[in-house]
């Protein structure tokens, strides 16, 4: 499962992983010194942290992105889109496009569509997404709990079939991103099945 976490302290690297660093935007996680990390594309997941869903992405007819939120276990309380790393020193942090949360938070499956957020989803709608790339990435209800992200590229968007969930690859050296069912991503993220 590819995810995104958590870590104190600066970004660290596990054998084997790709790490990118971003500060999460979550006060309690802020205060508490802890740093994101989003390990694209791949299958490491930091030992502090408990994976409870994963995110996807998927279109609308009109080829706009939809996040799509699987929360397993508890509930998903935020939604965060960053740019990806291309330009950036290994010191500076992802810069931020926009974040979503939820009051009651989310349980099970979601969709935040980034143009018009709505339901529980709460922030700022985003528009038209240039050619490149983007990491959305979402956190749990618990201190520790996450979802694995899904990264992207805004060009991407015109291959993805409407109502096909999108995942990355996980060979993080492939860009690739895999597509099936909402109802396979879900039994496939939740091992329900």
């Amino acid at each position: 499962m590819r995810s995104a976490v958590s870590t104190i302290g600066p970004s660290v690297t596990w054998p084997g992983c790709h790490t990118q660093r971003m500060t999460l935007s979550r006060a309690g996680w802020s205060t508490a010194g802890l740093a994101f990390v989003v390990v694209a594309g791949s299958a490491c997941v930091a030992p502090d942290v408990e994976v409870v869903g994963a995110l996807g992405i998927t279109v609308d007819q009109q080829r706009r992105p939809v996040v799509v939120v699987e929360a397993c276990e508890g509930a998903a309380t935020e939604v965060d889109l960053f740019l990806d790393r291309q330009g950036l020193a290994e010191d500076e942090e992802n810069e931020q496009v926009a974040a979503w949360t939820s009051d009651p938070p989310v349980p099970g499956m979601s969709e935040l569509v980034l143009h018009a957020p709505a339901g529980s989803w709460v922030g700022d709608p985003v528009g038209a997404l240039g050619d490149r790339g983007y990491v959305a990435s979402a956190a749990g209800e618990g201190d520790r709990e996450v979802l694995s992200q899904v990264a992207f590229r805004g060009g991407d968007l015109a291959g993805l079939e409407p109502g096909t969930v999108y995942t990355n690859d996980p060979d993080p050296d492939e860009r690739a991103l895999i597509g099936r069912s909402a109802q396979d991503f879900a039994a496939d993220v939740c091992s329900r099945g």
